[in-house]
């Protein structure tokens, strides 16, 4: 089948591209990078001179001088932009920034066995990983009266449970038991841990007592407990 169309020139390069029918007279030129190009060449043409929106009009700040914490705003911007001494730009320290011939302060100092050692144990622990001891420290000095964000125990009772480390300890020893299975349908999606007694009525979080569901047959045992009880 032939080609509906014609061959002509771009208007940028001169390349000869191809124009099909549907588009005769609109496709000006060979590919979207000299469309790009070109249009910005325009747009630059279009704005230069007495085209200029600006032309003739004097800027707002023209002949004020900075004072005060202005001036040294602007100075420090300047000079944040300088080169320091160690090859970095000053206040920017970023990988990309290195001038031409930096090295780097370790370079040919041989590491003893022992420090390689000592770097690599330390890269295995987690520093950021508090211990029980931490976590409960931590929970009683930032609970209740204590906590900067106390509006005098306006929070429900079981979503200040819920929020508590020693209830997430306890989901997930449940969950490890029962192997992350739901015991009423055997999937392992949405997963819950469920009181057998309420913890409304028993207060107990013990394992005897929770059963891990998932979230649809967690609902329907709290329906029907609902229904029994009220």
């Amino acid at each position: 089948m032939a080609k509906r169309g014609t061959y002509k020139n771009c208007e940028r390069c001169g390349k000869e591209h191809y124009e099909p029918l549907a588009q005769k007279g609109k496709k000006r030129f060979c590919s979207t990078n000299c469309a790009n190009k070109a249009n910005a060449k325009a747009n630059s043409e279009s704005k230069k001179g007495k085209k200029n929106p600006m032309y003739g009009k004097k800027p707002w700040n023209k002949g004020k001088k900075l004072i005060g914490k202005q001036k040294a705003n602007w100075e420090k911007a300047v000079e944040n932009t300088k080169w320091g001494s160690n090859g970095f730009k000053k206040g920017n320290k970023t990988k990309s920034q290195y001038k031409e011939g930096h090295k780097v302060w370790s370079e040919g100092i041989q590491m003893t066995k022992d420090f390689r050692i000592k770097v690599s144990e330390g890269k295995k622990r987690n520093p950021w990983k508090p211990t029980e001891e931490q976590r409960i420290k931590m929970s009683e000095t930032h609970s209740g009266s204590k906590n900067k964000n106390w509006r005098g125990g306006i929070t429900d009772e079981n979503k200040s449970r819920f929020n508590s480390y020693k209830w997430h300890d306890i989901t997930e020893t449940i969950r490890k038991k029962y192997n992350y299975i739901c015991q009423e349908c055997g999937c392992k999606n949405s997963l819950e841990v469920h009181h057998i007694i309420p913890w409304r009525i028993s207060k107990n979080n013990s394992e005897e007592n929770l059963i891990l569901l998932c979230k649809s047959c967690h609902m329907k045992i709290e329906i029907k407990l609902n229904d029994e009880l009220f």
